[in-house]
């Protein structure tokens, strides 16, 4: 983990059918949606990043650890911040957003995950 990485705990819900797997280390695009719902697009550099092997089967929850890269966001906001002030930093930022979306394009899936201190 570098610098700029804010490592999260989620508890993660299969709301489907189907078991959801990753079998290889995993990057995704990270988009916002904030409390209207709408939704838009960082910049390039917003990943986050799952580690192998990620399981969960259909209709039921797991904890996993996300690691959120907000490279260009700590290098051009908050530069002089510690990397545990960056998600603080972030949604001073960014104050009506609630939700990193998740697109897995590979499982065909969305994945919520709620920006702490957001939702109530």
């Amino acid at each position: 983990m570098n610098g700029h990485d804010t490592e999260l705990t989620y508890v993660l819900i299969n709301k489907t059918n189907e078991d959801y797997r990753i079998e290889y280390d995993a990057s995704f695009p990270v988009v916002l949606r904030d409390k209207q719902g709408k939704l838009s697009r960082l910049w390039n550099e917003a990943y986050v990043v799952m580690s192998k092997p990620v399981s969960i089967p259909a209709g039921q929850k797991a904890f996993m650890k996300i690691r959120l890269q907000l490279r260009r966001f700590a290098e051009s906001r908050i530069a002089e911040t510690r990397a545990q002030d960056a998600l603080a930093s972030f949604r001073v930022a960014y104050p009506n957003a609630e939700y990193f979306e998740v697109f897995d394009s590979g499982n065909q899936c969305r994945i919520e995950l709620p920006i702490p201190g957001s939702v109530e």
